[in-house]
């Protein structure tokens, strides 16, 4: 679920809960004001609780440990560029949020409340955006091996699941036809030096590769031999 629809969900179950009590009530004290204590906790705790995102280049280094002095200057750089932005931005959101929460009651016109939920769909697209520049420009300074918690940071902003471990050469092979798969290999400047129904064996340089075969042709094993 996105942040916008949680905080949403929040909000119209804080306006339900108090419409119980109005509806008791309305005969004799007329229309009332909604009860807003719930939806501005939900609002105070997104104000200090921006989500999973890295917030200082601190955070980069609980998991990117081999970060230089280059590095670590560049990313502070980013944070410090970025970070009156994203509280502008934040900041316009929440607004946005309070003023659909005000318009959350029976009285208010389809028209009013479709213009406040737009607002407040781009306010958060504006929020969103910033966090993902942000993101990017922080990846562009780390080599492609340290890129990883970015990745997630990504994925978790986004509400995607942790990605699964990718596997790499030469067990990338595993699986595959061994025909395409060799005829590549060579391509890639390997060299076949033996061949048997169930094994293949390839050299290129010093680095030596032993690929096993089913019956039905596809690789069930690469091994890289010293």
């Amino acid at each position: 679920m996105s942040l916008m629809k949680k905080v949403l969900t929040g909000l119209l179950a804080s306006v339900c809960c108090a419409a119980l009590p109005i509806a008791a009530q309305a005969h004799s004290h007329g229309p009332e004001v909604l009860n807003q204590g719930r939806a501005q906790q939900l609002i105070a705790q997104l104000s200090t609780n921006p989500g999973t995102q890295p917030e200082s280049v601190e955070d980069i280094q609980v998991f990117v440990v081999d970060l230089t002095d280059d590095q670590v200057a560049q990313i502070t750089a980013i944070f410090n560029n970025y970070e009156p932005q994203i509280v502008s931005a934040r900041v316009d959101y929440l607004q946005s949020l309070e003023v659909l929460n005000d318009l959350l009651v029976p009285t208010t016109a389809d028209l009013a409340l479709t213009d406040a939920y737009n607002n407040a769909l781009a306010a958060d697209q504006a929020l969103s955006t910033l966090y993902l520049q942000r993101l990017l420009a922080i990846r562009s300074v780390l080599t492609i091996p340290q890129r990883q918690v970015i990745n997630e940071a990504f994925r978790a902003y986004l509400g995607l699941p942790e990605a699964q471990p990718v596997a790499v050469f030469p067990m990338n092979l595993v699986g595959q036809d061994s025909s395409s798969t060799i005829a590549a290999l060579q391509a890639d400047g390997w060299v076949v030096v033996f061949s048997t129904p169930g094994e293949v064996g390839l050299n290129r340089g010093d680095q030596k590769l032993n690929l096993e075969m089913n019956r039905s042709g596809k690789i069930i094993d690469a091994e890289l031999l010293k």
